[in-house]
């Protein structure tokens, strides 16, 4: 566990540029940053806060995962994470990685949108965490530790 919560605090933020050519080539840049990262073996859970920011507009999301609750682990491009969300092409650069934890129940937590520093929306996070990574080697250093983390956590969980 110290071994993510070391890859999450130094992680740094990253920027990458969204795309949507269709939509009058549509783009603007976004930067990712962490904080508040923490690890806590005894109760086998996970708690970080993302902020997203581009221009005007800010998301963050504050999560708490309890990692005898994870049922999946993955590590997919951003490009194709996003891609549901658009009927459009959707391009991302530099392509960012993002490792998905997928939980047995809805997460605690928020995500809360801000334009110009006003709060415009203010919603429970759903059974879905998510980090990102600029490279797909930490992304998938990351999502095997998570994933070894959480097995142990359910055998910790369920008992002898």
């Amino acid at each position: 566990m110290n071994f993510i919560a070391n890859a999450l605090n130094s992680r740094g933020t990253i920027s990458w540029t969204e795309t949507i050519p269709d939509v009058f080539g549509a783009s603007y840049t976004m930067n990712s940053s962490l904080t508040d990262v923490n690890a806590n073996p005894s109760e086998c859970s996970l708690k970080w806060t993302n902020v997203y920011t581009s221009s005007d507009d800010k998301m963050v999301e504050t999560y708490l995962v309890n990692l005898g609750t994870v049922s999946n682990v993955g590590v997919e491009p951003y490009s194709q994470y996003r891609k549901s969300d658009f009927q459009f092409k959707f391009e991302v650069s530099p392509e960012t990685y993002v490792v998905v934890m997928k939980t047995d129940a809805p997460l605690p937590g928020n995500r809360e949108s801000y334009h110009k520093s006003k709060l415009k929306s203010k919603k429970k996070l759903s059974n879905e965490a998510r980090v990102l990574f600029s490279d797909a080697q930490t992304a998938n250093t990351v999502s095997d530790r998570i994933r070894h983390a959480a097995k142990i956590c359910r055998a910790t969980r369920s008992g002898p």
